[in-house]
């Protein structure tokens, strides 16, 4: 696991805290729902949570996988992996009034073509897929 620190509003750090791995179980969904409807975007800044107090700092664990599958996106969406939780959070409260009735998994898979003084170029692709929920059994803090 890897441990880093996210900023949420404060309305949604309880939220967060007490129901984390129901909500990352569903982050594969999410990302492709934001990768369909957001566009890959450059030459503009990112876009955060809001600041002036709203916001507080929490401390969160991802897997590796998680990890690096939300920076891809939050990448090439020039958003922050913060901004990414935030609605990843008011997604899932959405989609668990509903009977989500498949899981989608996602399959990140960098590769470096290129790391030198003088240049660098990888490859980052990830890959959906819909699968059942005998594939992810529920995860345990």
């Amino acid at each position: 696991m890897l441990k880093t620190s996210i900023s949420l509003p404060k309305d949604t750090v309880k939220t967060w805290v007490t129901n984390h791995w129901a909500i990352m179980r569903m982050y594969a969904r999410f990302l492709r729902v934001v990768e369909r409807k957001r566009k890959f975007r450059r030459e503009v800044t990112r876009q955060y949570n809001w600041g002036n107090g709203r916001c507080v700092i929490v401390k969160v664990r991802f897997t590796p996988k998680e990890y690096d599958s939300l920076h891809m996106v939050a990448a090439g969406a020039r958003v922050s992996v913060s901004y990414l939780i935030y609605y990843l959070i008011q997604f899932w409260e959405r989609m668990s009034k509903k009977s989500a009735k498949f899981v989608v998994g996602g399959n990140y898979a960098p590769k470096v073509l290129e790391w030198s003084k003088k240049r660098v170029n990888f490859e980052e692709k990830l890959t959906f897929r819909r699968a059942g929920p005998r594939f992810f059994p529920p995860r345990r803090p």
